[in-house]
């Protein structure tokens, strides 16, 4: 932060004060809730969403990738899902449909929307993945659904000796997704992808407005500051990761 001096001029003003960005930033961290706060808070956050179009080249809709989390977890979520559509396909007696509508169940019982409503919303194309725009906490906890309902689906299956019926995998879901050990992740993911959507991205979901909140000075620091990462740096530096992985398989 710098300051000017106005010296022997006839003001109300006698200092001006310049803020760099991450200034700036904390400024709008510190004020009070109230409404003309939230106001100036929702006008400051549309200066971000600005800035932050301008120093990604147009865009917001992958400001995931600049936590330092999200690709070790895109990573490990990437292994869970593939146990995922295994079991389905061993287990589950149904067409290839059973993929797309059992990930879809997943969605809506973390977020409440389907794949096509999440990609509308982020205004995402027909060939872009919604997994990649999703935040480390949210592919976290796809992972636990997936691999969690796995488990289930293949205990059922060695219970009754022969593929599963769609009524038993509903049945299944509706188990998982309502067990009260789900319920604080469920609710701190809706949480953190309602209220970084909204502020970062513009963008928002109906159905979560209720969990809508204001953005913590961690999460700017997190996407926006220090702490934020360059995903192709990294991406780069994890080379070694991927060829493992292909190895492996």
């Amino acid at each position: 932060m710098q300051f000017g001096h106005v010296i022997n001029v006839p003001s109300k003003t006698t200092q001006l004060g310049l803020f760099n960005f991450r200034a700036f930033l904390n400024l709008g961290m510190l004020l009070a809730e109230s409404d003309n706060a939230k106001l100036l808070r929702s006008k400051m956050l549309d200066i971000v969403i600005e800035t932050i179009n301008d120093r990604t080249g147009g865009g917001t809709k992958y400001i995931n990738r600049k936590d330092s989390d999200y690709l070790p977890t895109a990573i490990r979520e990437s292994k869970y899902r593939k146990e995922f559509t295994s079991t389905l396909s061993r287990y589950v007696d149904m067409g290839n449909y059973k993929y797309s509508l059992y990930t879809d169940k997943i969605y809506q019982s973390i977020f409440i929307e389907n794949a096509q409503e999440y990609k509308q919303i982020l205004k995402l194309e027909a060939k872009e993945n919604a997994r990649d725009t999703m935040y480390a906490e949210i592919l976290n906890l796809v992972a636990s659904f997936e691999t969690g309902i796995a488990y289930e689906i293949e205990k059922c299956y060695k219970k009754v000796g022969r593929k599963l019926q769609p009524h038993q995998i509903d049945e299944i879901f509706i188990y998982f997704s309502e067990h009260p050990l789900q319920r604080p992740h469920i609710e701190d993911a809706r949480i953190k992808m309602a209220s970084r959507d909204l502020h970062f991205r513009d963008a928002f979901h109906k159905k979560l407005e209720e969990y809508i909140h204001s953005i913590s000075p961690a999460d700017f620091e997190r996407f926006l500051g220090e702490q934020s990462v360059n995903f192709e740096k990294q991406l780069e530096e994890a080379k070694d990761v991927f060829k493992r992985l292909k190895d492996s398989e």
